[in-house]
């Protein structure tokens, strides 16, 4: 086994853990997520802490993905809303580093025609 692949099986669960620790464990701890789960079920009037705008709760029609996208605006309303301007600005550099890989990796002989180079 070469060094690289060695490294990078070691490395890609512990950096999995620490991302997964980081967003969930911590949320818990400091009282984001209790706090996210009381908007998510305070029913149709649920208003943002510290905001006077109300949740939307319907976008597509199907409930199963309109509850995944409701937790999804709720989690990361404040990044955009300017209370965390430069986090929102780091997640949007990640965004675009991770958008460039893929469409370097989607430029690339060998995935020609394959869904990747789409």
């Amino acid at each position: 086994m070469s060094f690289l692949r060695t490294t990078l099986l070691i490395s890609l669960p512990i950096l999995s853990f620490l991302g997964f620790y980081n967003t969930f464990y911590t949320a818990r701890l400091n009282g984001t997520g209790r706090l996210l789960f009381s908007v998510l079920r305070s029913g149709p009037s649920a208003k943002f802490p510290g905001s006077d705008g109300l949740l939307v709760r319907y976008y597509t029609g199907v409930p199963q993905v309109d509850q995944v996208l409701t937790m999804l605006v709720a989690f990361f309303a404040h990044t955009v809303d300017g209370s965390l301007l430069w986090f929102g600005k780091f997640g949007a550099g990640q965004f675009g580093a991770a958008w460039a890989l893929l469409v370097m990796e989607g430029l690339r002989e060998g995935n020609r025609h394959r869904l990747v180079s789409w």
